[in-house]
């Protein structure tokens, strides 16, 4: 994506990297012979952060060097992990969350938490209002401004 004259984006959505097929997800995007010229200063994070979504020839031929991440969580899957994110502020300058980290279950009645563990496999809190956005503008020669609704945060 291009927003001005040499600033552009990768939304990096859910490819992923394989161990046994070098021709498809990133592998096949980083090792293409038409891929962009200019690197991008902003990167939705592939995969939830994931490290199946991490590929090194991502950051180093795709995006500029330090660029401003933006990552949604899955909860269901728990990603990002703890360690995801360490790496990816290793690799941007900012980085910032569309959701607020997991809450943890609140502990109830042990009457009432067995009776839940022999109802549901799994569990978790949900809260329509939890989910948040990331809104960049550019502005000009690059410069830019971060939106964050009251669910989002910086990392």
């Amino acid at each position: 994506m291009r927003f001005k004259e040499g600033v552009s984006a990768i939304l990096g959505a859910d490819l992923e990297t394989s161990k046994t097929n070098p021709l498809t997800g990133w592998d096949a995007v980083v090792n293409s012979g038409v891929k962009p010229q200019t690197r991008a200063k902003f990167v939705k994070v592939p995969h939830h952060g994931s490290k199946t979504g991490h590929h090194p020839k991502f950051w180093s031929d795709l995006a500029e060097e330090n660029p401003v991440g933006i990552l949604t969580e899955f909860s269901s899957h728990s990603l990002p992990l703890e360690r995801d994110i360490d790496r990816l502020k290793s690799l941007t300058s900012e980085l910032y969350c569309t959701t607020v980290p997991k809450v943890k279950i609140p502990k109830r009645d042990k009457t009432i938490e067995k009776t839940m563990n022999n109802v549901v496999r799994t569990r978790r809190v949900l809260s329509a209002s939890s989910l948040g956005r990331v809104t960049l503008r550019i502005g000009e020669r690059g410069t830019y401004e971060v939106d964050l609704s009251p669910h989002s945060f910086k990392l």
